[in-house]
């Protein structure tokens, strides 16, 4: 019965991270309210796999706290806003207790998403079909905003929403797909890395045996989706999607240089290929000059989501312990806009400045560390384990938390269901690069009880 709650468990993480982004990113109420029920069924599973984990596997829940600390910390300040404003009325009270009570429903989903994906991800194989997941659900969307952009047609033929000149996939918001795509592709890149062997042919006929067997085995695959999930994120005509992906890739590549321990020979090449093939080469036959046509002429002091932050900044101020309540922004913020941006704001544009406001800034200042350990435990992974697998995830996963630490600078990134659930995961895969072993807890299990019954 556990292996059978397990495999079922399994199966719901993997259709979750399939199924999140296709109903418009499941940024609507409808969208969602499904994605939560599927968030539970899995976790129910996870709860009955409990008395089954392997002692490693309870050490290293231990050792996962950051994670925990990010996802826990946030309904906290929830259960404390809504307490405030119901039972104890003080100053600190939600300015919009409704939402605030969707956003507490929504984190504790998010930590049992987390919990699931945890549970049910035992072993190396599973880790891989997770990745391949990743990088198939990412594909789909560049190809679908490909042929929604090249079809000819006004609107969307499910749910009849109006096509622009910027790739959007199954989303509403074009940015939203662009971080999308970069955590993916960032996690396909070091999934791509991992692939790669520490030892080379030493003879011409070895190399050009390997060099074959590339060409048509699954790493060419995984190449070639790399390439199109990238081309589809220059269609989206994003400035800092489009930006961070490139910085995140130099940073993680300048920091592996430094700390990948036994790298292979062929990572820099990799690299290189990125830069030359992906971003250069086919983003400049897909439009990758209306990318840099879009950044030469942004003028930062007329980008009216300047205007929201330098406005809504001092409502940080009036609340800065415990907030002004998890999805308040657009309430708040009309108290403190001073002029007509011309648009409609019900998010801040900054990921930080958000949370700050509607949280406080003890919690962002507890997820802003928690993430940080992440960062020194993806390199800590690179230098000081063996397997190819966990490094190159590793550094697939420092790509991707730069990105998103660099994008939400400039955007509401994490206010999307589906690029936050594919951010956590990417904060999952590095605590299980670091602690699972080889093979897999369920493995090392299986071991540990054969050695016990001889």
């Amino acid at each position: 019965m556990d292996r059978l709650s397990s495999k079922v468990g399994f199966g719901l993480v993997v259709f979750i991270l399939l199924w999140v982004p296709i109903p418009l990113g499941s940024n609507r109420q409808w969208a969602w309210s499904l994605l939560e029920l599927l968030i539970f069924a899995s976790a129910a599973f996870a709860f009955l796999n409990l008395p089954n984990l392997a002692r490693t596997q309870v050490k290293a829940f231990k050792m996962a706290m950051p994670i925990w600390l990010v996802l826990l910390i946030f309904p906290l300040v929830c259960v404390l806003q809504l307490v405030s404003t119901y039972l104890l009325p003080t100053h600190f009270q939600s300015a919009d207790p409704g939402r605030t009570l969707d956003a507490l429903i929504k984190g504790i989903a998010y930590f049992l998403f987390a919990f699931a994906f945890w549970m049910h991800t035992q072993t190396e194989h599973r880790l891989r079909v997770v990745v391949w997941a990743i990088v198939v659900s990412a594909l789909f969307q560049a190809l679908y905003a490909v042929f929604l952009l090249f079809n000819g047609a006004a609107e969307t033929p499910i749910f009849n929403t109006d096509i622009g000149h910027r790739a959007t996939g199954s989303f509403i918001y074009q940015n939203h797909l662009a971080n999308f795509l970069l955590i993916s592709a960032a996690v396909g890149t070091g999934f791509m890395v991992s692939q790669f062997e520490s030892l080379h042919a030493e003879t011409w006929r070895e190399k050009v045996q390997k060099f074959l067997k590339f060409l048509l085995g699954r790493k060419m695959v995984l190449r070639l989706a790399l390439i199109i999930i990238v081309a589809g994120l220059v269609l989206t005509r994003s400035r800092m999607g489009n930006t961070a992906f490139f910085s995140a890739l130099l940073i993680a590549a300048l920091i592996a240089l430094v700390w990948y321990k036994d790298r292979p020979k062929i990572f820099t090449a990799f690299i290189l290929s990125i830069i030359a093939l992906d971003i250069f080469l086919v983003g400049s036959w897909v439009g990758l000059d209306k990318v840099k046509e879009r950044i030469e002429e942004t003028v930062v002091a007329e980008e009216g989501r300047t205007y929201v932050g330098q406005q809504a900044t001092p409502a940080i101020w009036d609340s800065p312990i415990i907030g002004h309540g998890a999805g308040s922004f657009y309430t708040v913020f009309g108290s403190y806009q001073e002029q007509d941006l011309g648009g409609f704001y019900d998010h801040a544009h900054n990921d930080y400045l958000q949370f700050a406001i509607e949280y406080g800034l003890p919690a962002l200042f507890v997820a802003t560390i928690s993430i940080l350990w992440l960062v020194y435990t993806t390199i800590y992974v690179m230098r000081n384990r063996q397997s190819r697998l966990f490094k190159g995830l590793a550094f697939g996963c420092l790509m991707a938390i730069i990105a998103m630490l660099i994008h939400s600078a400039v955007d509401f990134s994490l206010q999307a269901p589906a690029t936050t659930l594919l951010f956590i995961t990417v904060l999952v895969l590095v605590q299980i690069s670091r602690d699972m072993p080889k093979g897999g807890w369920l493995v090392k299990k299986r071991t540990q009880t054969v050695t016990q019954n001889t």
